[in-house]
């Protein structure tokens, strides 16, 4: 997971998001992890987008519908969509269920997914993600 986040380092610094980050757009060729699905890139103040409802951090889907009910077509994107998806990825990771994500964005349900063998170090780090 580390070139996933090294690649996320590098969207972000370029003033963009991925804005789609999950476990479907994470594929392993030669032991590495890479991001693929490239077609939700989107930069600040993005006209559209692509993601993953489960994936999104808490009061986006909130900002989502509020931006279709008045029509508008902005709405700011931040790189912490990334962060936090990161850590849902994370989160499954750990768990091995890949292809279950969470049905639920609070912040204290999700910490509670993360199994208690899990190393101090990958919870800090899932922790760090999940600051919203």
């Amino acid at each position: 997971m580390l070139h996933v986040a090294c690649a996320l380092q590098f969207i972000d610094e370029n003033s963009m998001c991925f804005l789609d980050l999950k476990i479907g757009n994470i594929v392993i060729h030669d032991k590495v992890a890479k991001l693929i699905d490239f077609a939700g890139i989107g930069y600040e103040h993005a006209t559209c987008a692509s993601y993953t409802l489960e994936y999104l951090p808490p009061g986006m889907f909130t900002s989502l519908l509020t931006r279709l009910e008045s029509q508008s077509n902005i709405l700011v994107y931040s790189s912490q969509w990334d962060v936090w998806a990161f850590g849902i990825v994370m989160i499954l990771l750990l768990r091995g269920e890949e292809n279950k994500p969470p049905s639920d964005s609070d912040r204290d349900v999700l910490l509670a997914l993360i199994p208690t063998n899990t190393p101090k170090e990958v919870r800090k780090l899932v922790l760090s993600c999940l600051e919203v």
